[in-house]
């Protein structure tokens, strides 16, 4: 009869102990799909959906995405990308990235 295996221990009650976890390097986001891939892996199911659906039929959220859909961002080549940002102007107060989240709730 063999000895069954023996479970690792935990590290401070965590399955996996951090010192020994090399995760992979993040790959940037390169479009919004990839922005809301990244998020439903790291979000509780239950707080993806709340974020990610919408009410009733969900008309409002196929809308906004067939607008957004429509728009282009039109590729600018050789140009100086030396001092490039994303800072912007958002409802009066400064942003270093002008993405937000619309109340919920």
């Amino acid at each position: 009869m063999t000895d069954p295996p023996k479970q690792k221990s935990s590290f401070r009650g965590l399955a996996v102990d951090p010192r020994e976890w090399n995760p992979p390097e993040p790959v940037p986001p390169r479009s919004l799909d990839d922005v809301e891939r990244a998020a439903a892996a790291v979000l509780p199911p239950d707080v993806w959906d709340f974020v990610a659906g919408g009410s009733g039929r969900e008309r409002t959220l196929a809308a906004n995405r067939a607008a957004f859909d429509r728009l282009f961002v039109r590729p600018r080549v050789l140009r100086d990308v030396s001092r490039c940002t994303t800072d912007a102007t958002l409802l009066g107060r400064p942003v270093r990235m002008p993405v937000a989240v619309a109340p919920v709730a």
